[in-house]
């Protein structure tokens, strides 16, 4: 049996197939789920140990005048489901992003019904038609700001 093995950035183009193969998997006739490529849009996956993709995430690049991205999709396999793999997919995903977006300070989704439970779970909150999550500093960006005060400091 495969196991999770890595959450990384990847290329649709690359995974065009096993996306198709993850969402037929939720959802045949795709009634529900609302994926669509676009330019703009910055993938994560969900990596098996044999590089199988198993999950993937999609936000739409960062409006950068209010720090906010949006979550397009974030969609595990059925055989996959209720591991835990989706947070794990989300919140990699989300670190990874306040790397790359230093300033990013919200996300935002439009969630279905069935998956409303699972981002509140995430620490989302409703916000009119949409669930937002507020983020604090990253980690890196913590660090820098320590670095700075350190050397700060050491100058005085």
């Amino acid at each position: 049996m495969n196991t999770l093995c890595k959450i990384a950035p990847f290329t649709m183009v690359k995974n065009d197939k096993a996306i198709k193969s993850i969402l037929d998997s939720i959802d045949p006739k795709r009634n529900t789920l609302g994926y669509k490529h676009n330019q703009f849009s910055i993938y994560y996956g969900a990596f098996l140990e044999d590089d199988s993709l198993i999950g993937f995430s999609q936000f739409i690049e960062p409006n950068m005048e209010t720090n906010e991205i949006l979550l397009a999709t974030l969609a595990i396999h059925k055989s996959y489901q209720g591991q835990g793999i989706g947070g794990r997919l989300l919140n990699s995903s989300i670190n990874n992003l306040q790397i790359r977006y230093p300033d990013l300070s919200t996300v935002r989704l439009i969630a279905t019904e069935a998956s409303t439970n699972f981002y509140l779970q995430q620490g989302f909150i409703p916000n009119g038609s949409r669930l937002i999550k507020k983020l604090g500093k990253s980690n890196l960006s913590r660090q820098i700001e320590n670095l700075l005060l350190s050397i700060k400091a050491k100058q005085n």
